[in-house]
């Protein structure tokens, strides 16, 4: 049906021929976006399949594939975690902390009787009292630090008063 040329409104009714394949185009590129984000996510929405699910999976996986790999795991969460310790990033040895304790606690059977798990459990365990002590004497040399500083600039403008 078309309109004759003196329809005021025609240009309502019938869309101009550049205009179609532009909105094709723009509905290909929707569906390809959306699906890519789907797959991306696997397919579930972003809370379910998140970082948090991952990891839980992550670590049973590990156990199961190979007896040693829970046990390792642990191993290398511990040497992270003393370097973030000693580097002073109380933050990162934090999350460091509570994934080991995470992990500790889903740990597969096939973890829990290997011959060093009761070691790194222990570990595992003593971590956080061991991460308190640390950011405790780190905050207390900042603060002695500042005091220092302080005394410093007071004495030397003391020192300036008196010889003016």
């Amino acid at each position: 049906m078309s309109l004759p040329p003196s329809t005021p409104c025609r240009h309502l009714f019938a869309p101009a021929p550049a205009v179609v394949p532009a909105l094709r185009r723009l509905c290909l590129l929707t569906l390809l976006l959306g699906g890519g984000c789907g797959l991306l996510s696997g397919g579930q929405p972003p809370g379910v399949g998140g970082a948090a699910g991952a990891t839980q999976q992550g670590w049973h996986a590990e156990a199961s594939d190979d007896p040693e790999a829970g046990v390792r795991h642990l191993q290398s969460l511990l040497h992270s975690l003393r370097e973030a310790t000693a580097q002073g990033r109380f933050d990162q040895a934090e999350a460091l902390v509570n994934t080991a304790e995470q992990g500790l606690a889903h740990s597969s059977t096939v973890t829990r009787s290997h011959p060093d798990f009761d070691d790194l459990q222990a570990q595992v365990k003593g971590a956080r009292p061991q991460l308190r002590e640390a950011i405790e004497a780190d905050r207390l040399a900042r603060r002695h630090a500042a005091i220092e500083a302080l005394v410093r600039d007071g004495g030397a403008d003391l020192r300036q008063c008196i010889t003016q």
